[in-house]
């Protein structure tokens, strides 16, 4: 199924708003959220969090599983709203597919958010759907 081609400023309006909407499943508004550890002071999953579990998903399983649940719940999440803003009929056309993986994942939150002492406090998973949505050409 293809779509017609939307402005430049529209495409920039779409990928925010679909960023926007892709968040809120990982957003959480109470105070014990924001406590636990890899969550921003808002609740977010940090930079920091998920540049942990790259590190680690290499030599320990749970790592492993639990950043590619993460990584997975972003993709399929931000594919469904990309989905869900077509049937709703915003035009939206992407190029490519949607796919994170570590090395992609690690090269959107290093670009995102360059300064490591700001990690624990900049959200992750904005980050990573700016990035798959720019990848995917959309």
């Amino acid at each position: 199924m293809s779509f017609p081609e939307i402005s430049p400023s529209g495409a920039s309006f779409a990928r925010a708003v679909l960023t926007a909407l892709a968040t809120l499943p990982f957003l959480a508004s109470t105070h014990a959220m924001a406590q636990f550890p890899g969550r921003t002071g808002q609740g977010q999953i940090s930079v920091a969090h998920v540049a942990d579990l790259i590190a680690r998903a290499g030599s320990e399983a749970n790592a492993r599983e639990r950043l590619s649940f993460y990584l997975t719940s972003v993709a399929e999440s931000a594919a469904h709203l990309l989905a869900q803003a077509r049937s709703a009929g915003l035009s939206v056309s992407c190029t490519g597919s949607f796919s994170v993986g570590n090395d992609t994942a690690w090269a959107a939150i290093s670009a995102g958010a360059p300064d490591t002492e700001t990690w624990p406090s900049i959200p992750a998973t904005p980050i990573i759907i700016d990035d798959l949505l720019m990848r995917a050409g959309c």
